[in-house]
């Protein structure tokens, strides 16, 4: 209750899903399409955590993150992915994402992932 969260997803219809969700536990949500709307909505909006998928066209989830880290250090990021393999999960953490979860995502274990990183 009361976080702030940018969630950026390519998937429209994944993206919309997930914000409904999370606005049910009684989170402000701010969404982007694309990591460029991400950064745009950054530049107006204050957010405490941000979740993102990999795989987007154009700028990806890491270059989303490279961003991220350079504008905003202190800004935690988890990746939300199809990705599932160990390596994909290793990749993800060893350049700087709080958290790697996969889709489907169990909502307990989002919520428990954001409750720990925007605290």
């Amino acid at each position: 209750r009361g976080y702030r969260l940018l969630i950026v997803d390519d998937d429209v219809d994944g993206l919309e899903m997930l914000c409904q969700t999370l606005a049910t536990h009684g989170a402000d949500i701010f969404s982007a399409s694309s990591a460029q709307l991400a950064l745009e909505t950054l530049e107006v909006e204050t957010v405490d955590l941000v979740i993102t998928d990999l795989g987007m066209p154009g700028m990806d989830g890491f270059d989303l993150l490279k961003a991220l880290q350079t504008n905003y250090p202190d800004l935690p990021v988890i990746a939300l992915t199809a990705f599932a393999r160990e390596e994909d999960h290793r990749r993800s953490m060893a350049v700087g994402f709080k958290a790697h979860l996969t889709k489907p995502v169990r909502t307990d274990d989002l919520l428990f992932n954001i409750k720990k990183l925007a605290s």
